[in-house]
């Protein structure tokens, strides 16, 4: 027998002692740190009878064989358990914990010698390097052990780092509007923000925006799957200078004022440490590796993505667009969390708030997955209110449908089109006049 054969079947064997003390210091062992497949359906047999109470010693193991597929018991009968019982050291409740602790440690090897073979199959079975080294990290992370696995901690020994937490300095980034600041607070560090909206509802402008605040935090890593550069340059311009885009885009000449915003406007946005990804046809993969990449370089305050849906797949992916859709706002979330700043990915609702009366859009319309939705820490929904069957353009209502952190509720923006600009809503009475001073 081998060194692990022999690991393993002295684990089972202390199970098999009927010790129930035995079987506490056991309890961090899970049937997938068995290389034998037998020995892994042998110990998920053992736990399920010891979460029912049920005495387990050689004998009732015995009498639970049968409940085993045959396919995974073949050679484990009454003879093989006495042999493991045999394996089992002489002083079961002083070595139990550290052959638990031998077992999954060797797991965690084959787990991570088998993502070093799945990366190199990675590697040379993938053309683009910055797929390949996003496809190896993603491997290579999920099979990372983790240090204390399925082991709690005692509050005496945590609740002072939590303290400390809560006396130091909020990290959450305002966002730019007070009424939305007043529900979510700002944006968390590790949170994944989804901002869905039909087209031409400010999806766009609402990601600019938001990626502009968090730039005078730190570096921001815009993917913009939808607009190319310039058009992306011309917004921040617009909405920082306070100019039509339609000035910058030829429609219209300058005036003297306006030329001298833009030039103060370009000079701004020199100094902000925005790096912007417009590649059409970026994965999820590729995102994740301009942010990880612009990361090393200095500080990352957020990551801007515009939008899910059209992010595309790998080649020869043939799976369901939901499928799809759901790896890829798990991926966002996993790189919020790993990145340790806010993911904001806006997102495509489908056509059913056109059909409802007041063309409110829910959380059941984001478009192509619901995992978008069971991934994400806060969902923005937005919304052109409809004022006399005429929608509103000057306005835009803002849906938190779901906030993970605090309260739901809805906040009212003013949106001008024209500088791509979302402001906070200033509310007017009918009939009142302007202060003209005297």
């Amino acid at each position: 027998m081998t060194t692990q054969e022999i690991l393993e079947r002295a684990v089972l064997g202390l199970a098999l002692a009927g010790d129930p003390q035995v079987l506490l210091d056991l309890d961090q062992v899970r049937p997938e740190h068995f290389q034998d497949l037998r020995h892994g359906a042998l110990w998920q047999a053992i736990r399920g009878m010891s979460a029912r109470g049920s005495t387990v010693d050689t004998l009732t193991v015995a009498g639970a064989l049968p409940s085993i597929p045959a396919e995974l018991r073949q050679g484990i009968n009454d003879a093989y358990l006495l042999d493991c019982l045999h394996e089992a050291p002489a002083a079961p409740r002083v070595l139990a914990s550290g052959y638990a602790e031998r077992l999954i440690q060797a797991a965690g090897h084959r787990a991570l010698e088998a993502a070093l073979v799945r990366s190199q199959q990675l590697l040379e079975g993938t053309p683009d390097p910055v797929e390949a080294d996003a496809l190896i990290r993603a491997c290579l992370d999920d099979a990372a052990p983790t240090a204390g696995q399925g082991v709690g901690a005692m509050l005496a020994d945590t609740l002072d780092s939590t303290i400390a937490a809560m006396e130091a300095p909020s990290r959450l980034a305002p966002t730019p509007w007070t009424g939305l600041n007043d529900i979510i607070g700002g944006w968390r560090p590790g949170a994944l923000y989804v901002i869905g909206g039909r087209p031409g509802t400010g999806k766009s402008i609402m990601g600019l925006q938001a990626a502009y605040g968090l730039a005078h935090q730190g570096a921001v890593a815009v993917s913009s799957l939808e607009m190319p550069q310039r058009e992306v340059h011309a917004r921040l311009i617009a909405h920082a200078a306070a100019v039509p885009l339609g000035h910058l885009n030829g429609q219209a000449r300058l005036t003297p004022a306006e030329s001298e915003r833009v030039g103060q406007a370009v000079t701004h946005l020199r100094a902000l440490p925005v790096s912007l990804d417009d590649r059409t046809g970026a994965t999820v993969w590729d995102v994740a590796t301009h942010a990880r990449l612009l990361a090393r370089r200095q500080p990352l305050a957020g990551v801007v993505v515009d939008y899910m849906q059209l992010m595309s797949t790998s080649r020869g992916d043939r799976r369901s667009r939901y499928e799809v859709v759901s790896e890829q706002s798990r991926q966002l979330k996993i790189l919020a969390g790993q990145l340790d700043c806010p993911v904001i990915a806006l997102s495509q609702l489908n056509r059913a708030p056109a059909a409802r009366g007041d063309g409110r859009p829910t959380l059941a319309d984001l478009r192509e997955s619901g995992s978008i939705e069971q991934d994400a820490d806060v969902v923005l929904l937005l919304h052109v209110p409809v004022e006399a069957g005429v929608p509103d353009q000057s306005r835009l209502d803002v849906l938190v449908a779901k906030n993970r952190h605090g309260p739901t509720g809805v906040v009212r923006l003013e949106r001008d089109g024209a500088t791509a600009t979302l402001s906070d809503f200033t509310w007017v009475p009918a009939g009142a006049r302007p202060d003209l001073g005297g």
